[in-house]
């Protein structure tokens, strides 16, 4: 049997063809944004320090830091949430002088805040309160290029010290050198 092509057969096939599917067109290139900048990370304080105020001598004893812990050696432990870099010339609380006056350094050095998130005595220790009565709330760490020597600024409260804290209240500096 042959099949023959007849007019009405041949705009059924025209139909079909125009009303197919249609090729894709070619999408168009793609906007290749760059990788976005990582923000810095701040490059938290670490290492071990010996007692060189008297008050470091007399209530902390040397330091050893690491990113999430500082421990004293008289016998407490802080364990302490990422650091954050702050401005030395951040004020440390509404109306209160900025750290680079609290600490009598310059405005150069580095300077990092740490929210405490737990206070440990070491077993059979009787540590010196850093706060008196008052639970220790953050930590600052002020520190020159090399790390022969490094202040650690305690403070107590409900907020972070800062230009616009009125709930946080500065307990102590301690400045300790590099381990001999």
């Amino acid at each position: 049997m042959a099949i023959r092509c007849t007019p009405l057969l041949g705009m059924a096939l025209l139909v079909l063809v125009a009303c197919g599917p249609k090729p894709e067109a070619a999408a168009p290139p793609e906007a290749v944004s760059p990788p976005a900048a990582e923000a810095p990370m701040h490059q938290a304080l670490t290492g071990l320090f010996t007692a060189s105020s008297t008050t470091a001598m007399g209530i902390t004893g040397d330091l050893a830091v690491t990113p999430e812990r500082i421990t004293l050696s008289r016998g407490q432990q802080l364990d302490t949430a990422a650091a954050a870099a702050i401005s030395p010339t951040t004020l440390i609380g509404a109306g209160q002088p900025s750290f680079a006056e609290t600490y009598v350094g310059p405005t150069s050095l580095a300077l990092e805040l740490r929210k405490v998130t737990s206070t440990t005595n070491t077993e059979g220790s009787t540590p010196q309160p850093l706060c008196g009565a008052t639970p220790v709330s953050h930590v600052a760490f002020a520190s020159n290029a090399d790390q022969s020597t490094v202040t650690m600024l305690v403070f107590s409260g409900e907020e972070a010290p800062g230009d616009t804290a009125t709930r946080s209240q500065l307990c102590g500096a301690f400045t300790y050198g590099p381990l001999s």
